[in-house]
């Protein structure tokens, strides 16, 4: 028999009658991720190096960024592990520099500042991975964006000093 996975969380489904007497190992690796992503609270110290989330990172409901910025940062998230975040940014120095969260494969990176009252985005050519173009979203609609995170299914989630805010496709 063969375990299938569930396609969002990677939940392992035993079949019927497989993993007899070791049925253990899949349900606590299941337990454990099902904590993590319902509870999991991640604490990331920023400061001017760029961070490639680890697996206990990532999995986290909750994701705190905390420390005093000494330069401009990027966060990458996994495209392949599907599921929604909370994020605060606790750090100190986003006035005067910037946290971008990305995926390794996106087409588009999307900028906030302190600076702004918009959400830039820089598109990127899909061979090159070179700019080819920015776009000012949200200008002067919402108050200063001070992070941005896309989310896999491309929504894009934003937050100001009070709110926090998604943007989604129209597909009408």
């Amino acid at each position: 028999m063969v375990s299938t996975f569930t396609p969002n969380l990677g939940f392992e489904e035993p079949a019927r009658n497989d993993l007899v007497g070791v049925w253990d190992t899949p349900w606590n690796s299941n337990s454990t991720l099902l904590d993590l992503v319902t509870g999991g609270i991640a604490t990331i110290p920023l400061n001017n190096s760029n961070v490639v989330l680890s697996g206990t990172q990532f999995q986290s409901k909750t994701i705190v960024f905390n420390s005093t910025l000494t330069g401009n940062v990027t966060v990458t998230f996994p495209s392949t592990f599907v599921k929604s975040y909370e994020i605060q940014n606790l750090c100190t120095g986003t006035s005067a520099f910037t946290i971008l969260m990305t995926t390794p494969t996106a087409n588009s990176l999307f900028v906030a500042s302190e600076g702004a009252a918009h959400l830039l985005r820089l598109r990127l050519d899909p061979q090159t991975r070179r700019p080819a173009g920015t776009e000012r979203l949200l200008e002067d609609v919402v108050d200063i964006v001070s992070g941005v995170a896309v989310a896999p299914d491309g929504a894009i989630y934003f937050a100001t000093s009070n709110s926090v805010g998604r943007i989604v496709r129209d597909v009408r």
